[in-house]
């Protein structure tokens, strides 16, 4: 399948691999229930929840209620980092880790291009291959 993006890219005049800076920008879950903004910093590669789709709960402000540090758990969802140190290498964004807010739990995380508007988002314990992928679509402008 990658054999497949790197044409894709060299016949839309894009190199074998998609830029290092592919990745900024906006991009709907799966679901389409948040928008993640991808930026970059001296650490990486870096994604912050910007949008939600329902962003109250019983008429108030979202919380990260099930984070895991009790300390964290009254701030807003919107506005946290989910996605975080990834480092750009060979075609993929990759060393990174990744935070689920409905589950309060922490992943090593990878993301790799699947076309020119979709990415694999995958979250695992350990190696790739014991972990779950979802794919987030580019916001065109």
């Amino acid at each position: 399948m990658h054999l497949i993006i790197k044409l894709i890219f060299i016949l839309t005049g894009l190199s074998n691999d998609p830029p290092a800076d592919f990745i900024l920008g906006s991009w709907y879950t799966e679901e389409k229930a948040a928008l993640i903004g991808f930026s970059k910093n001296e650490q990486g590669y870096f994604g912050e929840i910007i949008w939600l789709k329902d962003s109250l709960k019983s008429g108030k402000t979202k919380v990260d209620e099930n984070n895991k540090n009790p300390n964290l758990r009254k701030r807003p969802i919107l506005g946290i980092p989910i996605v975080w140190g990834l480092k750009y290498e060979d075609g993929n964004w990759e060393g990174g880790k990744l935070y689920d807010p409905q589950s309060g739990s922490t992943y090593n995380c990878q993301i790799k291009v699947k076309d020119t508007l979709t990415i694999e988002v995958r979250g695992y314990l350990g190696l790739p291959a014991f972990g779950r992928s979802v794919y987030w679509t580019k916001v065109e402008k």
